[in-house]
């Protein structure tokens, strides 16, 4: 061993003990052996971490893995649809159809635009349309031009195409002289692999732009259900589009709630759905007009966000139906309906909260005592999140109070008006921290000085620390 030692007390010992489980030829410095011992090291490190258990993937981590999962099963939708290929022929316009089999609904407005756009500005490639035998037992597989056929993609372009060959003037058009559009065929005749080949084709040709919405989803579930005993079935067809369209978790369960509606339901939830697209319900006032202007005027759609979807998936669908014929006429919001459902569903997390705290068996118990107290007004403005500083939620130190006799003395007026002060609070040391400029900051500096002076001279309420907490651990041990 060749050695140019340059090292002295614990370095020498370390180079030493590497060097002798490493039977090389060494001509190193310093550095180079902190470089093997690293290496080592990092080795190690990589064998030990094998054994460790895998961390929770993240959302977009889960969306991606289930997306790769759906593309690479042998058994999937979409390995199906790259076996059924029969090949490509140009086919008359007249032995063409849109697909009935297909549960998205047509947008007649979209079909207008379409065939204005064509008359304007032509583009040849984007009219090539997927489609399936009309007919499968009577399919020729050598005269492809002879058969008729289904549109699945391309179904807008068709009617396009055919509101302009009414008009005699599709044949005006380059390369459709012949009266003949060039098609892809496809095999497939399950209603499944229909529906998929239509999301699957929007949502190549989007390119990340108007790619199919969770409105599509819904669609294509309503459609199944109408036609499919075994909602299980039905189910996980809807599933593999939601994974392969990369759709949240929560997106997927509120489909699985929809899947639970009954069918009558379901169409005017779809009826719904297809309005509030096209800014025809209360929900597109005339603010919401007004942002939206241009995406009015190139014709895309008005999609619910996933908030607004999820919670609507949430509610009962007897209390949807009551309400159904209320929002399409446009007496009531889509939003102010899914609103005021999960008003009524918070509100019973927070009375069984109180039952809880107050040891009762249920709710009318609790108001038979304090009548005055926990109205639904009342519960509906206690927050059940903890405040700033605190270490019960507001809701936890009403119940308290009430109970343990600290605030009987006082009204309920003054108890929600401590509560309110605890909320302007936090808003206030919120946007203390956030402001830029110094003298703002010492404006809201004095505000909060200001309410902190009030709230000890309302109700023993206003103590948000010590006090209610051991009160809350001797009600809710």
């Amino acid at each position: 061993m060749t050695t140019r030692l340059m090292m002295k007390g614990p370095s020498l010992n370390a180079f030493l003990s590497v060097a002798r489980k490493c039977p090389t030829v060494v001509t190193t410095s310093f550095s180079d052996a902190v470089d093997i011992i690293a290496d080592k090291t990092k080795r190690k490190r990589k064998s030990e971490s094998k054994n460790q258990p895998s961390k929770r993937l993240k959302k977009p981590e889960r969306i991606e893995k289930y997306f790769k999962l759906e593309v690479s099963d042998p058994e999937g939708v979409e390995h199906a649809v790259a076996t059924t290929g029969k090949g490509r022929a140009d086919i008359p316009i007249d032995h063409l159809a849109v697909c009935e089999r297909v549960h998205l609904p047509i947008d007649e407005g979209k079909v207008r635009q379409l065939a204005l756009g064509m008359i304007e500005r032509f583009e040849p490639t984007s009219i090539y349309l997927t489609v399936v035998p009309a007919v499968q037992e009577d399919f020729d597989p050598i005269n492809l031009e002879r058969n008729r056929y289904e549109v699945v993609h391309g179904r807008h372009r068709l009617s396009a195409l055919k509101f302009l060959h009414q008009e005699g003037r599709m044949t005006s058009l380059p390369t459709l002289e012949g009266g003949t559009v060039t098609c892809y065929i496809l095999g497939m005749s399950d209603e499944i692999g229909l529906n998929y080949l239509t999301l699957r084709g929007n949502d190549l040709a989007a390119k990340m732009v108007n790619k199919p919405s969770i409105h599509d989803l819904f669609y294509t579930l309503q459609g199944l259900s109408q036609i499919y005993s075994d909602q299980e079935l039905v189910m996980k067809a809807i599933t593999r589009y939601a994974n392969l369209q990369k759709c949240s978790d929560a997106q997927k369960a509120a489909l699985r709630s929809f899947s639970k509606w009954s069918k009558d339901a379901l169409k005017k939830a779809k009826d719904v759905l297809v309005k509030y697209e096209r800014f025809q319900l209360k929900d597109a006032d005339d603010a919401v007009m007004k942002k939206h202007a241009r995406e009015i005027k190139e014709g895309k759609k008005f999609i619910c966000s996933s908030e607004l979807f999820i919670g609507l998936a949430r509610m009962p669908f007897n209390s949807f139906e009551e309400n159904a014929e209320d929002i399409l006429s446009e007496k009531l919001s889509l939003k102010e309906v899914v609103k005021s459902n999960n008003l009524k569903l918070e509100r019973k997390k927070k009375e069984a909260k109180i039952v809880e705290l107050a040891g009762f068996t249920s709710m009318e118990n609790v108001r038979s005592l304090y009548p005055e107290k926990f109205t639904e007004d009342v519960i509906d403005k206690l927050p059940v999140q903890p405040q700033a500083l605190s270490s019960a939620s507001s809701l936890e130190k009403y119940t308290v109070c009430v109970f343990k006799g600290d605030t009987d003395t006082q009204s309920t007026a003054k108890e929600l008006e401590v509560i309110d002060l605890e909320q302007d609070l936090d808003e206030l040391r919120t946007l203390c921290v956030r402001a830029r400029r110094k003298n703002v900051r010492e404006l809201l500096k004095q505000d909060i000085s200001s309410v902190q002076a009030k709230l000890p001279t309302l109700n023993p309420a206003a103590k948000v620390s010590d006090p209610y907490a051991s009160q809350l651990m001797r009600a809710n041990p």
